[in-house]
């Protein structure tokens, strides 16, 4: 039997249906990734800055980017089962750089170059694949190293990838689904590489520069740990320092306030070095509060780029935390051609005990039975004259009562915030 022709009406509407169901399909979006993954460290390397961390979690300091590994999150709350990739960008680049060769992206790199950074070669997308498993557990897929860490468990570990532009040394890990295209399908950790000293090859430079970052110790446990936003607009203040158009001397500068660049959250003094001279010491020190001068006003934001205005107070200050003491200041000796990273200046906003005003207003029904006798002194009298004289006495007495429709209204117990 043949089949008969399609009219051009009927196409035209095959086409238009084919076109409605691509455009429904096109905007199904994309799923987000749940759970939770970040940087751990390989037991037999070590490399955390962070102290003692037994299991291997809460360390987002490193001495080296070598000593930097991932994990596929705690047992309970971590990524899904799944297939997914890392990758290594830097601060800023939250939103796209997580995309193979996009700016910002320092494990590929941009357009074969280091997305911002300098150092390291780039690796293939493929190298940076692995398997969370049901168990909690992740295999290995590409072809970075393994490691064991403190619980342990299988860590893949990050590096090769490109220096960061942060001047803090901060770098971010994005964990995302094989394919994403959505900062959604992506989970974000944070962590930090401490600068080394210039020993050698420094090329007979003339200046050496100090950096340092500030945070919110969320916790108050005095370091900077996984989803701790950093902020924007606080003042920081240098001794011995180049000053703006002036020879050395201090200088206080806010953190960098735009989320958008890699620095934000931290700032860079420069110390040039005088003839003859072949040290100096630095001494840091930070404000009480965010800048009230800033405009836009400081700005908070943690390693997902998820940004607040920052809180005017009250402060106290967590860290540098040394010696089981907080330090107030920190002096940093710097060498000519050192790029140096300084300990994190860390702050808290001290929990404040509910008030309570007692402005209760009540009601109730009492309901009482009277009784009322009246008596008279006497009932009779014997005598001759026109007028006689009664006593009469009336009693009004009640029971106890009965109390019905008892209310209690206008309890109030407020939180005083800062």
């Amino acid at each position: 039997m043949r089949t008969p022709p399609t009219s051009s009406a009927r196409q035209l509407c095959y086409l238009a249906i084919t076109l409605i169901v691509f455009a429904v399909a096109a905007s199904v979006p994309a799923s987000a990734v749940s759970g939770a993954a970040f940087t751990t460290f390989d037991a037999s390397q070590g490399g955390c800055l962070d102290g003692s961390h037994p299991n291997g979690i809460n360390c987002n300091n490193y001495a080296h980017k070598e000593d930097v590994y991932m994990n596929g999150g705690p047992t309970a709350g971590g990524i899904a089962a799944g297939n997914y990739y890392f990758t290594v960008l830097a601060p800023g680049s939250q939103n796209g750089g997580f995309i193979d060769f996009a700016p910002g992206n320092l494990s590929t790199g941009s357009s074969g170059e280091c997305g911002g950074g300098t150092g390291s070669p780039a690796t293939q997308p493929s190298d940076r694949s692995f398997t969370k498993n049901s168990d909690g557990t992740i295999t290995n897929t590409g072809t970075h190293a393994n490691g064991t860490d403190p619980q342990p468990e299988p860590v893949i570990q990050l590096a090769p990838y490109c220096d960061t532009p942060n001047m803090g040394g901060v770098y971010i890990l994005a964990i995302c689904e094989i394919g994403a295209t959505a900062p959604s399908q992506c989970k974000y950790d944070a962590f930090k590489i401490k600068k080394q000293e210039c020993t050698t090859d420094c090329g007979g430079a003339s200046q050496a520069t100090l950096s340092v970052c500030k945070f919110w110790d969320q916790n108050a446990d005095h370091i900077w740990d996984n989803g701790e936003p950093f902020i924007g607009a606080w003042p920081i203040t240098a001794t011995n320092v180049d000053t703006v158009g002036g020879p050395v001397g201090t200088l206080t500068s806010d953190t960098i306030n735009d989320s958008a660049n890699p620095s934000f959250g931290c700032v860079t003094f420069t110390h040039t070095f005088a003839d003859g001279e072949t040290f100096a010491d630095v001494t840091l020190s930070e404000g009480n509060a965010p800048d009230p001068t800033a405009s836009p006003a400081s700005q908070s934001c943690d390693a997902s780029l998820t940004c607040q205005t920052t809180p005017s107070g009250p402060w106290t200050q967590s860290a540098p935390f040394v010696s089981n003491a907080v330090q107030p200041t920190e002096t940093i000796t710097l060498k000519p051609g050192d790029n140096l990273n300084a300990d994190n200046f860390g702050n808290y906003i001290a929990a404040t005990a509910p008030g309570v005003s007692k402005t209760a207003l009540g009601g109730y029904t009492d309901t009482f039975t009277w009784t009322i006798t009246k008596s008279v002194d006497k009932t009779t009298v014997e005598t001759s004259g026109t007028t006689a004289t009664f006593n009469y006495t009336i009693t009004v007495t009640h029971d106890a009562g009965t109390v019905t429709g008892v209310n209690v209204g206008g309890i109030q117990v407020a939180e005083r915030r800062p």
